[in-house]
């Protein structure tokens, strides 16, 4: 069960980043499998972590029209980091449109 949303971003961000000469702890293809593992899980918040972190718009926009609940709480745990600013931007434009034609 995730526990900080901000935190759990942390981790993954530092196991995708590479370090000097070393290669990250988790490849893009790995992070493919990781996702799909979460989906098949269950585990929801972890999938909204990995895919914020890869930036997969689409996927986040689908869990979260389901679930305004949790487009609150992920705004809220976003909008103070800068770099996520324009994913932040592209969901809540994909959040107005959704609201606007449904």
């Amino acid at each position: 069960k995730l526990t900080s949303f901000k935190q759990a971003i942390r981790e993954i961000e530092a196991a995708f980043a590479a370090d000097g000469a070393s290669r990250g702890l988790i490849s893009l293809a790995d992070s493919e499998l990781l996702l799909e593992a979460f989906r098949d899980a269950g585990a929801t918040e972890w999938v909204i972590v990995l895919a914020t972190v890869l930036r997969r718009s689409p996927l986040l926009l689908n869990l979260f029209r389901d679930d305004r609940a949790l487009w609150t709480v992920f705004i809220k745990n976003l909008q103070e980091d800068s770099n996520y600013a324009d994913l932040l931007e592209e969901l809540e434009r994909g959040m107005n449109a959704h609201r606007f034609s449904g």
